[in-house]
C-alpha cells in the first residue's frame, strides 16, 4: 500500500490512503526524513514473521523441555 503525507498535527501525519481516504499515523512511525509529499510504502513482512514464529517455536521447546 502506498501513501502519501498529506500534513502534520502535532505528533501525527495526516496521510492519504490510495483510496482517497485519509488516516493520521503517529510521527514516530514514519522514516526519518518525512515531509508533507512524502510517499511511504506499507507492506507485510512475511520472512520476518515467520523467523519470529520459528525464534519462539525454539524457545517454547526449550522452555517445556526436561
Amino acid at each position: 500500500m502506498l501513501i502519501t503525507i498529506d500534513r502534520f498535527e502535532g505528533d501525527f501525519a495526516v496521510c492519504e490512503m490510495k483510496d482517497g481516504k485519509f488516516s493520521s499515523l503517529p510521527k514516530e512511525f514514519l522514516p526519518s526524513g518525512s515531509k508533507e509529499g512524502s510517499k511511504i510504502r506499507i507492506e507485510l513482512d512475511l520472512d520476518a514473521e515467520e523467523k519470529d514464529r520459528e525464534r519462539i517455536k525454539s524457545k517454547m521447546n526449550n522452555l517445556f523441555k526436561g
